[in-house]
C-alpha cells in the first residue's frame, strides 16, 4: 500500500502542463465532462463518433457475464468502501504518504464508519 501511495505523491508533486491529472472517480461521475476536459487539454475537439459512443456507454447496462467489459462504473469505483473496513480507511488517512497524496488529489476523508460506506 505505501509504494502505491508513495508512486502516487510523487506523479501529483510533479505535475507539468504535459500532463492532465484525471482521477476514475471523477471520469465514472462525468463522463461526457470529463472527456470534454481531455480534448480541451489535447487543443483538439471532440468528434462527434466519439461524443456518440460516450453516450452509449453511459446509458449501456452492466451484466454479470465476467467476460464482458461493461461493468457498473459507480459500482467499481466505490467498490472499496465493501471491501476494506473503517479502520483500514483510517489507517490509510493516516499514514504520512497516503494521507498527503490523498489531500493532494482532493479526496475525502471520512471520520466515521457510516461516511466510509456511503
Amino acid at each position: 500500500m505505501r509504494e502505491t501511495c508513495d508512486a502516487y505523491f510523487d506523479f501529483l508533486s510533479n505535475k507539468n502542463n504535459r500532463m492532465m491529472y484525471i482521477r476514475y472517480e471523477d471520469v465514472v461521475k462525468n463522463q461526457m465532462g470529463i472527456a470534454n476536459e481531455i480534448y480541451s487539454f489535447l487543443g483538439t475537439e471532440m468528434d462527434k463518433s466519439v461524443v456518440s459512443w460516450i453516450k452509449s456507454r453511459i446509458d449501456m447496462k452492466s451484466d454479470n457475464n465476467p467476460f464482458s467489459t461493461n461493468r457498473n462504473s459507480t459500482y467499481v469505483a466505490t467498490k472499496w468502501r465493501r471491501k476494506i473496513s473503517f479502520e483500514e480507511v483510517l489507517k490509510i488517512q493516516k499514514d504520512e504518504i497516503c494521507g498527503t497524496a490523498m489531500k493532494a488529489a482532493n479526496y475525502t476523508f471520512v471520520f466515521n464508519a457510516p461516511n466510509s460506506t456511503s
